[in-house]
């Protein structure tokens, strides 16, 4: 039928009638054996153009061609494959699908009429088969023969019974093994019963093998390759992938994740999960998760394999929650949470759980008391390695418009799911977290039973943070579903690697600092929730590594973009912070990363002015003094104010000692004028000119006011460097004496030093005992000047100082601090500072 006959033949249909369509599609109850048709989205959108404003007559006829695979010679058209709802179709009851044609009529009817049946999923209860599973069987005894087997929702008996039918075998059906295919490795199926789903265990993208046993038990495939690796081969532990086994991505990425937690991993490496194994709980698996999970975790850091298939731990996770059994496309969110919900009920160390009475903010307590009651409460219940590492509390506040009733509770958390603007702008981490602490109206929906006004009210809603755990996992809510679409927020979020501080936007005022270092990244990338793809990056030691499914390989740490999904971050102990911030603790210790403080001591507001004063007496005189020494390597006789050949060399000599302490050997101070092209090469083009004019000369005056200043500096610098030396030996001897639980937590003594901007920093050749920076603040704490003292007898020191010092001010810098017991320090190539955000170790 040509176009123009169907347009003599279209109803014509109004925009009430079409909309009542749209009512049947949305609100049409799915039952087994009814028809339902698929329809283009891309014409579909025709249709919502027509409702939001245009008209129904515009509206051409059904036009399916983008989601179909045209025919080759005589065979049909077929749905082209992986294809999702809502991006590129939706399916239609037929009621209404025969509304649409009579309307709007088929542009082709071979290839527009696209039918599909409702089906009973175990897993899912009724849904409509848009692919029709279809697997191929290879048999292992001749590989040429191979067959389709169509399967609907078929159990491993059924498709036992298909097999030997289609390849015309007179065996028993116990007699057969099923291997899958995956590239170029085998896998043999085992813990199959004739009652499982088949799509539990086989995916159409992946051959099945069918291997018939013997008399004998023996069948033609003598061995299989699965994890199988030569004994010689190690790789790094932890670095290891995991073979997708069919669009289980998402799973393969928050397993790295977590995997990558070392207080969780240890745990299960070391087997002191099996003493909290608990068998008679009725929530969990019986421990089967919890062994399966430490099975997976031990090959994975056994060091002894590129990568492993996680098949068994897919098995009993699919049998824990039945979403997570197919091959179907799932959030890796969602995986964590049912996998650590399962996994804490598994360990839970509490028996019996008793009867807990909950308390509301009302009854007289203060915010605290209940607080910390309904922890204990929760605690009575709830106590595992999952919620001693895991497990928060947030604060809920709900008011009533109408009599201004406050009800406050205190309630558990394990994922922090924050929302992301849509916007072009990148957004901090920090700033999201906000966005989920911020005040909203209820809807009516959601409306909130005022016990005073005894009548359902649209509350207002507050959540903060009141306690975070020692491992904060952040769940980026990038996903928005409409009526027909669903669509990923494509906004960058910046995340933090090293020292993110959230005590600022902690409601609970008597919680400690809440320093953490970022752990794991979860990425998802093209495309929407369905389609798109997973990976993750985490650091192991002290190297990031990417996983891909089954590729592992080095990488940077996450720059801000907008595939970060899920974040893993590790709270640094007190003794490791103790560590790092005792050697200065003079000094307020604000770090930036794009002008947002990373680390923020107690008290820093208070300690400007101890800022001040030491930038006008160390920082004003350490700078003329290095002038004065620059200046006696370049005096010449017969300048104006000349020195004797005895002066030239003992005075250099003496300003050394008196800055440092000590005599750094410095050769070219000592040498003629012509010597100063090895210095000038140390120098940055921003130093005063006067600096490099060899016959600018110091009156005596001046000369006698730097000796004053240079006295002025030994001292301070005496005093502070025993200071410095007394408390680094302290911390040596605490962490010499620390308990095994304090080391362990105690991850690393190396912290790092990062400038942002191009300061061209030159550091001492021969090995350095220790290194200090000092931060110079202004009045809105930021970084200022980092000056670096150190205890060495290089020439190149001064001018590290010189040129540190008389650098323009960047706001930028990002620094912490740099300190290794037995370590040295090799010169950093100046090619290595970039504008751009970096972190290195």
């Amino acid at each position: 039928m040509n176009v123009e006959d169907q347009d003599r033949k279209r109803k014509s249909i109004s925009k009430v009638e079409l909309g009542q369509v749209l009512d049947d599609i949305e609100y049409h109850s799915v039952d087994v054996g009814d028809k339902w048709f698929v329809l283009s989205l891309k014409w579909w959108k025709q249709v919502e153009n027509a409702l939001d404003g245009g008209s129904t007559e515009d509206i051409p006829p059904i036009n399916n061609s983008d989601i179909v695979n045209s025919p080759e010679g005589k065979e049909p058209y077929t749905l082209a494959p992986r294809l999702l709802e809502k991006r590129d179709f939706l399916t239609v009851p037929e009621t209404a699908y025969k509304v649409l044609v009579d309307s709007f009529g088929l542009d082709n009817e071979q290839r527009d009429v696209i039918e599909r049946l409702v089906i009973n999923d175990k897993r899912s209860g009724n849904i409509i088969e848009v692919y029709p599973k279809e697997f191929t069987v290879i048999l292992a005894s001749d590989q040429t023969k191979r067959v389709k087997i169509r399967s609907r929702n078929d159990s491993i008996g059924a498709l036992r019974k298909k097999t030997l039918e289609a390849f015309v075998v007179d065996t028993s059906p116990e007699r057969i093994r099923f291997f899958v295919k995956h590239r170029n490795a085998i896998e043999l199926m085992t813990d199959l019963t004739d009652d499982d789903d088949s799509s539990t265990f086989f995916l159409p993208e992946h051959p099945i093998i069918l291997d018939i046993l013997d008399e004998n038990g023996q069948g033609s495939i003598k061995s299989w390759h699965g994890m199988d690796i030569p004994e010689t081969a190690q790789f790094t532990k932890g670095a290891c992938g995991l073979v997708n086994l069919g669009h289980t991505c998402y799973m393969s990425s928050g397993l790295q994740c977590i995997s990558n937690i070392p207080e969780l991993t240890n745990y299960f490496l070391s087997d002191d999960y099996l003493a909290d194994v608990n068998e008679a709980n009725p929530l969990g698996s019986k421990g089967k998760l919890a062994r399966a999970y430490a099975d997976l975790i031990k090959s994975m850091w056994s060091g002894k394999y590129e990568s492993v298939m996680p098949r068994y731990f897919k098995t009993v996770m699919g049998k824990c929650s039945r979403r997570f059994s197919g091959f179907a496309r799932e959030d890796a969110q969602e995986l964590l949470a049912c996998l650590l919900d399962v996994l804490h009920e598994d360990l839970n160390r509490v028996k019996t759980k008793p009867y807990v009475e909950e308390r509301d903010f009302s009854e007289g307590m203060s915010q605290k008391e209940i607080a910390e009651e309904a922890w204990t409460n929760y605690k009575k219940r709830n106590d595992s390695i999952v919620i001693d590492n895991l497990h928060g509390q947030l604060r809920n506040t709900l008011v009533c418009p109408k009599c201004s009733k406050v009800s406050i509770k205190f309630d558990p958390f394990c994922f922090l799911s924050v929302p992301v603007p849509v916007q072009d702008e990148r957004v901090s981490l920090v700033d999201c977290i906000k966005l989920f602490t911020k005040e909203e109206q209820l809807s009516e929906m959601d409306s909130w039973y005022c016990p005073r006004c005894r009548d359902h009210v649209r509350a207002t809603k507050k959540l903060d943070l009141w306690k975070l755990p020692r491992i904060l996992i952040v769940h980026l809510k990038r996903f928005q579903t409409t009526r027909w679409t669903r669509e990923k927020i494509q906004t960058p979020v910046d995340i933090p690697v090293w020292g993110c501080n959230l005590r600022d936007i902690i409601a609970n005022m008597d919680h400690e600092d809440a320093i953490y270092d970022l752990t794991a990244v979860s990425h998802h990338s093209r495309g929407g929730l369905a389609d798109g793809h997973y990976n993750a990056t985490a650091i192991n030691g002290e190297t990031w590594y990417y996983f891909n499914d089954a590729l592992v390989t080095e990488t940077d740490p996450p720059v801000p973009d907008d595939s970060p999904y899920l974040l893993a971050v590790s709270l640094i102990c007190e003794m490791e912070l103790q560590l790092v911030l005792d050697p200065i603790f003079l000094f307020p210790v604000p770090c930036v990363v794009r002008d947002e403080p990373l680390v923020n001591l107690p008290g820093r507001t208070s300690l400007h002015y101890v800022a001040l004063f030491v930038l006008l007496v160390i920082a004003i005189p350490l700078f003329f003094a290095c002038f004065v020494y620059r200046h006696q390597a370049v005096m010449v006789p017969g300048s104006r104010w000349a020195l004797s050949p005895t002066k030239q060399t003992t005075i250099p000599l003496l300003y050394a000692l008196i800055l440092f302490g000590i005599p750094p050997i410095n050769y070219y101070a000592m040498q003629p004028p012509g010597s100063i092209e090895q210095y000038t090469k140390f120098l940055s083009p921003d130093w005063p000119p006067a600096v490099l004019d060899r016959t600018d000369c110091l009156y005596p005056d001046r000369f006698l006011f730097m000796c004053i200043l240079s006295v002025i500096c030994i001292i301070i610098f005496f005093v502070l460097a025993v200071t410095i030396v007394a408390h680094t030996f302290a911390t040596l001897r605490n962490h010499a004496t620390m308990s095994d639980k304090m080391r362990e937590y105690h991850r690393t003594m190396t912290k790092v030093l990062v400038l942002q901007s191009g300061v061209p920093v030159v550091f001492a050749q021969q090995p350095l005992f220790f290194m200090i920076l000092t931060y110079f603040l202004n009045w809105n704490g930021h970084l200022i000047v980092p000056i670096c003292l150190t205890i060495s007898s290089s020439h190149s020191f001064l001018h590290s100082i010189a040129v540190l010092a008389t650098t323009p001010v960047y706001r930028k810098y990002c620094a912490t601090i740099l300190f290794r017991k037995k370590s040295s320090i090799q010169p950093t190539p100046l090619s290595q500072f970039s504008t751009k955000f970096s972190t290195s170790h």
